[in-house]
């Protein structure tokens, strides 16, 4: 059944160009949260800690495990290549289609490493400079359980009024935006979930970070239960530096 997505990604913010003082991060000591690892923009001036569970990069609509598991699968017992005919499956043979299978498997594994880089550029190329799913699989249909750091840019210095209004569009209906503290200064942070045209509810939380003339905005998306990103979205944004 065809969704409906209500947010989309910003290349360039062009509203409010405002000329009033810089709102600017403090340069603070990255400190990596417990059981995470540290993922950092291409250019090395932002970092943040990804949990346990999860990782950098896209999402994938097959594995290389579901492929795996796949073969073989129209009789048998097992993935493994067929013997060649001639009743001889002595060792020669084995390691023969071991070695195939390996071969097979660094290829699947080269060729997602590529797509995955490839997808990871796209994104760099409409602001989104870190981006993180989990170990669940979405279903056909679904959006990936995904958060990401989005980043803006504007000729002039970025206000809260702007910075709310740039991120709120991203929701079904306007949230309320709450003043939150952070290592490196003050966001905001705005939560809610709604209904998709096919029933599924849909939950959003956002953190927006206006740096001078830079707006940073960490998203966090899930079509499975809220409480999966509501149980990670504060030590994330604890966690996230400007260097």
């Amino acid at each position: 059944m065809k969704r409906a997505y209500v947010f989309g990604v910003s290349l360039v913010a062009l509203i409010g160009c405002s000329s009033g003082p810089a709102i600017n991060t403090t340069k603070t000591a990255f400190a990596l949260p417990p059981g995470a690892t540290q993922a950092d923009s291409d250019d090395k001036t932002v970092s943040l800690g990804v949990p346990s569970g999860w990782r950098v990069g896209v999402s994938s609509s097959m594995s290389q495990a579901d492929l795996m598991s796949g073969m073989g699968s129209s009789g048998g017992d097992g993935g493994m290549p067929p013997m060649p005919s001639g009743g001889d499956s002595g060792n020669g043979d084995a390691a023969a289609a071991m070695d195939a299978l390996n071969k097979m498997s660094a290829k699947m594994d080269a060729d997602a490493k590529k797509a995955e880089a490839e997808a990871l550029a796209k994104l760099k190329e409409k602001g989104i400079i870190i981006h993180c799913i989990n170990s669940s699989k979405p279903i056909p249909g679904e959006k990936p359980t995904q958060f990401y750091v989005l980043k803006q840019s504007q000729g002039g210095n970025w206000n809260w009024a702007d910075a709310e209004k740039s991120e709120d569009g991203q929701f079904k209906t306007k949230p309320t935006a709450t003043k939150v503290t952070l290592p490196i200064g003050q966001a905001l942070r705005m939560q809610d979930t709604w209904q998709l045209v096919d029933g599924a509810n849909f939950t959003q939380v956002s953190y927006v970070i206006p740096n001078g003339k830079d707006l940073y905005s960490i998203r966090f998306i899930t079509e499975e239960s809220p409480e999966v990103v509501t149980t990670i979205d504060k030590q994330v944004a604890e966690s996230f530096r400007v260097n």
